[in-house]
């Protein structure tokens, strides 16, 4: 209850600062919202404790001793990477130093708390949004991380430039898959096989992708990397973006030698997706 009554006073401080009218509503409808799913999905277990920090940022600090730089909106990414903990499900062997890429980072939860739990693994994060990249950078500096390298690329299934088409109510829907009624800014792209070309890891153990409906081409541009390294696989899928994902990147990994489990998570009819072990 006390976590919840800190996020209220937030948001009531964010509201009273941020204009216009229609962003403050949309704020407010999220923010209940997602005090419903708490309610009924147990908020408390991410045993958080949170304080405002500065303008429109606030500070979590999290059970397992790492501390996040991030928005209100962000606290919901929070609640899906500590609460579900989807990999945790899963039995994975990975070794006692492991070399993870994290693709489409957002502001680092996922990585830090891989770095934490594996200190002598590393972790590549990236990241193609400047915002989202600049507090991942602050979320790295402020855990005292030294196995976490970010990088501010996009990946896809070519090199160049691509459209990032931004989402103006949440940070971490950011997608590469074209939305007319958004704004963009084009952020460099390159494929999976040639980032790996250029870091030179000896072995890569788990692949985490949520780049909110890029996953596929993302893989599509990395086959011989899963043939080569044969990770451990989080692919989380967005069809709402792509309504054949699941079925295009479940038969690829079929081929490509995977016994992939897709498991559904829940949410509003509009934005059901699911993740993909393998």
């Amino acid at each position: 209850m006390r976590t919840r009554f800190i996020t209220f006073k937030v948001t009531m401080f964010y509201l009273a600062t941020k204009s216009p009218l229609r962003s403050k509503l949309r704020v407010i409808i999220w923010f209940l919202y997602r005090l419903f799913l708490r309610l009924i999905l147990d908020f408390k277990r991410m045993k958080a404790r949170i304080k405002h920090v500065e303008d429109q940022i606030i500070e979590s600090k999290m059970k397992d001793g790492a501390v996040f730089l991030n928005t209100i909106e962000q606290l919901s990414n929070l609640y899906e990477i500590y609460c579900k903990e989807r990999d945790e499900k899963i039995k994975w062997k990975l070794p006692i130093n492991p070399i993870i890429v994290d693709v489409g980072s957002h502001i680092g939860i996922y990585s830090i708390r891989k770095a934490i739990e594996y200190p002598s693994g590393l972790i590549y994060s990236i990241e193609p949004e400047k915002k989202n990249f600049e507090m991942l950078k602050r979320n790295i500096k402020l855990n005292n991380l030294k196995n976490v390298i970010p990088i501010n690329i996009a990946l896809f299934d070519r090199e160049g430039h691509m459209k990032l088409y931004l989402d103006n109510f949440g940070s971490g829907q950011h997608t590469l898959i074209k939305k007319a009624k958004r704004s963009y800014k084009l952020v460099k792209v390159t494929t999976l096989k040639n980032l790996v070309r250029k870091i030179k890891p000896p072995s890569i153990d788990l692949i985490k992708i949520d780049t909110e409906g890029a996953e596929y081409p993302i893989i599509l541009g990395g086959v011989s990397i899963l043939r080569k390294f044969k990770p451990f696989l989080i692919i989380e899928t967005h069809p709402w973006n792509d309504k054949n994902c699941d079925k295009k990147i479940l038969k690829l990994l079929k081929r490509l030698g995977y016994a992939a489990k897709l498991v559904k998570y829940d949410g509003p009819a509009k934005y059901e997706g699911s993740v993909i072990f393998a």
